[in-house]
C-alpha cells in the first residue's frame, strides 16, 4: 500500500468515526437536529471523497469495500444536499460505516505491498 492510499484510508476511517459520534451525540432525536444531520452528512460525504482518491490498485486489493456505493453517496450528498434521505443516512451511519471501519482497520493492519512500487513484483521477500 502506498503512503497516499494509507493516508486516504486513515482519513476516511476518522471521518466515518466522527459521523457515528455526531449521531450518537445527537441522541434518539438526532434527525430533528439540523446541525447533527449536517455534521453527519458532511462526514459521510468526506468518506466518499477520500475513498475516491484511493488508487484503483488498492481498491482491487480491498474487494470487500463497496467502492461504487461510497463514491455515489458522496455525489448524492454533495450535489443534492437539500434532498438527503434520512433513512438512507441513518443506514449508512449505523450499518455501513462500522463495516467500512473494520475493513479499513484490517487493510491498515496488514497492508499489501504497493503494486506500483518499482521493483515490486507483487511477491514479498522471505
Amino acid at each position: 500500500m502506498n503512503e497516499r492510499d494509507q493516508q486516504h484510508l486513515e482519513a476516511a476511517k476518522a471521518s466515518a468515526q466522527l459521523a457515528r459520534q455526531h449521531v450518537r451525540a445527537g441522541g434518539a432525536k438526532w434527525r430533528d437536529n439540523q446541525m447533527v444531520v449536517d455534521a453527519a452528512a458532511k462526514r459521510v460525504e468526506e468518506v466518499g471523497e477520500l475513498l475516491k482518491r484511493v488508487t484503483p490498485a488498492q481498491q482491487a486489493a480491498m474487494p470487500g469495500i463497496a467502492w461504487k456505493q461510497a463514491k455515489g453517496m458522496r455525489e448524492r450528498i454533495a450535489h443534492d444536499y437539500g434532498q438527503i434521505d434520512l433513512d438512507i443516512l441513518e443506514g449508512v451511519v449505523q450499518n455501513d460505516l462500522p463495516t467500512l471501519i473494520g475493513q479499513i482497520d484490517a487493510a491498515l493492519a496488514s497492508p499489501a505491498p504497493d503494486p506500483n512500487a518499482k521493483g515490486n513484483s507483487g511477491q514479498q521477500r522471505q
